[in-house]
């Protein structure tokens, strides 16, 4: 019978139990053989009536994978003993690491941010690294919060390692299940067990403390873990942890090591499941087991709509009252007007659709009032794509979601809805993901990875490696030469410092007319006072549109959670823009409306979304160069392939 004060190989003095259960007991000790008396923890394991060979076996096992590892944030291997009384015991010495355990927070309700679950996840995943790359492989099997220690020093360590497997499971071996139910993987109760296994775990305790409950107590869909709606984290971590607890192994990172570098980078490879609305997007959608209702409003302001909607009322009643009159110039004019009504339902319309178990409805709606409705059986879809229109906006070809039953089609957010083929694939993902569906596109990037997902699991996983290896090592671009631009980067953030271009040789003419202009003022100023005002205002927005932009100074910086461009002028800042850096999904060249000897002038444009934000065309202006250049160095930053 253990009991506190006991002492133990004249070395243990038994201080205080920590827990208890099924024959086996945690103790708080001191060594006192050494001065002076250092804490340590013991585990007991009884030779009670519970006990089983199986126990022993993996607390032996425990034992001799302690004394191999050596690493400051897992508890060392101190001594291991048996005591023969009234009831054999097997004892176990190990490390004490004072602080508290992840389960003990989450009893206080501590509320864990972003930063603070990330820092975690980095910590336990630099531990997993060192895990899974010994020889044998040494895999946890029951990482929870319970196992996971915040120390005195604010690290986190991983301890109890008694579900430990230290080499691979043998085929048709019988196997003892480990583990704990909601945060074991599927695979680990089939007696399998891989280092993704201890990826599932890992990704299983972060949705617990982001959530503030048990994996186990929330909704599961195709065996994945719902936790989106429930959490204020940034998209891309969130489809970082889904590919964490896929729950096909095939679909997770193969290692820790993988989903450390994604997790620094905020790239993701061919998530399977990831689906987030694309920022600053108005469409409403709502998403339960038994019913999806999409909404998509008008993007004109709703003043402009009524006063619009208002004059084309009104310009109708005027061609009914010509038609009376003048037939042929009536009808001409009501023609025509007919036409421009395609551009009003674009303006001021909308879509209303609804998805349930047994139908679906499509609406086209102005005001509220419906037009036009579509309806279908739900049952009957096969197929939900997006579908390439004859219209393009801005030398982009328009797309339209197009729903399939059998023969029969039915299309929305098409050329008479003004969307954006990004919302619009986004849509497509959300009715697919509704309807179980895979995703179908007309994304080359899309058709790659669905040939991909054919092809062996061995093949495949080494494909995928390939890619993140090549988004790893994507070759730094060089800077122009003679260029001023100033950046600095580093893995917490990147700065970009455009100085004004200053006077150059082409503003000497503006500079003459400048002269000439107040040079023929300055008698006016001086006879006739009273229009003095008028000409220094006149000058001074001369001055403003052709001389001030050659002083504007362009700072751009970007950290892992915002970024921001702002403009200066003679160190005033007289525009400034902040965004999430996580809503970034590409960088560009692109062409802005100023064009000089009929071309247009390059410039860089962010995508956030359907949000875009462009610089380097005026004020000031970079050259192609310095522009291939940035483009190439902020996704270099941000991990986005180069194409």
């Amino acid at each position: 019978m253990l009991q506190a004060e006991q002492i133990l190989q004249q070395r243990y003095k038994l201080k205080q139990k920590l827990a208890q259960n099924s024959g086996r007991q945690t103790w708080l000790a001191e060594d006192i053989s050494i001065q002076p008396a250092k804490t340590v923890i013991i585990k007991f394991l009884s030779f009670s009536e519970q006990f089983q060979w199986q126990d022993l076996k993996l607390f032996e096992r425990e034992a001799e994978v302690l004394k191999q590892l050596s690493h400051p944030r897992i508890p060392k291997y101190i001594d291991y003993f048996n005591i023969e009384d009234s009831n054999t015991f097997f004892a176990l010495v190990e490390e004490y690491i004072p602080g508290y355990s992840l389960k003990e927070l989450i009893q206080t309700k501590h509320k864990f941010t972003e930063a603070e679950i990330q820092k975690i996840a980095i910590e336990i995943l630099e531990i997993l690294c060192y895990l899974h790359s010994l020889n044998p492989q040494v895999i946890h099997r029951d990482i929870k919060p319970s196992n996971l220690i915040i120390g005195e020093d604010k690290k986190v360590y991983l301890v109890d390692f008694g579900a430990v497997q230290d080499s691979l499971a043998v085929e048709g071996a019988t196997f003892t299940v480990v583990g704990t139910y909601g945060y074991a993987p599927v695979e680990q109760f089939g007696g399998k067990t891989v280092p993704a296994s201890d990826l599932y775990a890992l990704g299983a305790t972060l949705i617990h403390l982001a959530t503030g409950k048990a994996p186990a107590d929330l909704e599961q869909q195709n065996m994945r873990i719902q936790f989106q709606d429930k959490v204020s984290l940034s998209p891309n971590f969130i489809q970082w942890i889904e590919k964490l607890t896929e729950p096909d192994i095939q679909q997770r990172f193969s290692n820790a090591t993988l989903a450390l570098n994604s997790l620094k980078s905020g790239i993701v490879v061919n998530p399977s499941y990831s689906i987030s609305k694309p920022h600053g997007s108005r469409i409403q959608l709502t998403k339960s087991q038994t019913k999806l209702e999409i909404d998509v409003p008008s993007n004109t302001n709703i003043l402009i709509r009524i006063v619009v909607f208002a004059l084309d009322i009104l310009v109708i009643l005027t061609i009914l009252l010509v038609l009376l009159v003048e037939p042929i110039s009536g009808l001409i004019s009501l023609l025509v007007m007919g036409a421009a009504q395609l551009f009003l339902i674009r303006m001021i319309g909308g879509n209303y659709i609804k998805f349930d178990r047994d139908r679906f409805e499509i609406k086209w709606k102005i005001f509220g009032l419906t037009y036009r409705k579509q309806v279908g059986k739900t049952s009957e879809i096969h197929k939900v794509a997006l579908k390439t229109t004859n219209s393009s906006v801005d030398d982009e070809a328009q797309k339209m979601v197009l729903i399939q039953t059998g023969v029969k089609k039915y299309g929305f957010a098409g050329v008479l809805i003004e969307l954006t083929n990004i919302e619009k694939g986004w849509l497509v993902r959300e009715i697919n993901d509704w309807l179980k569906f895979p995703t179908i596109t007309e994304n080359k990037q899309t058709e790659q990875q669905d040939a991909l997902q054919s092809l062996p699991p061995v093949i495949r996983n080494w494909v995928e490696k390939s890619i993140e290896a090549e988004i790893e090592n994507i070759n730094t671009a060089s800077k122009p030469s003679k260029s001023k631009i100033k950046l600095n980067q580093s893995y917490e953030q990147l700065e970009i410092k455009l100085p004004p271009r200053g006077l150059r040789f082409s503003h000497l003419p503006l500079i003459l007319i400048c002269f000439i202009i107040f040079n023929t003022a300055a008698p006016i100023i001086f006879s006739d006072p009273e229009n003095a005002i008028l000409i220094f205002i006149f000058g001074f927005l001369f001055i403003s549109i052709f001389l001030l932009p050659a002083f504007v100074k362009l700072d751009i910086k970007f950290d892992r959670n915002n970024f921001t461009i702002q403009r200066n002028l003679f160190g005033l800042t007289y525009a400034k823009k902040i965004e999430k850096t996580s809503t970034i999904h590409d960088v560009i060249k692109d062409e802005s409306s100023i064009a000089v000897n009929e071309q247009n002038l390059p410039m860089v444009t962010i995508k956030c979304g359907v949000i875009e934000y462009s610089f380097g065309s005026f004020a000031p202006r970079l050259t192609p160069g310095e522009i291939n250049w940035l483009v190439k160095e902020m996704k270099n930053w941000l991990g986005i392939k180069i194409k």
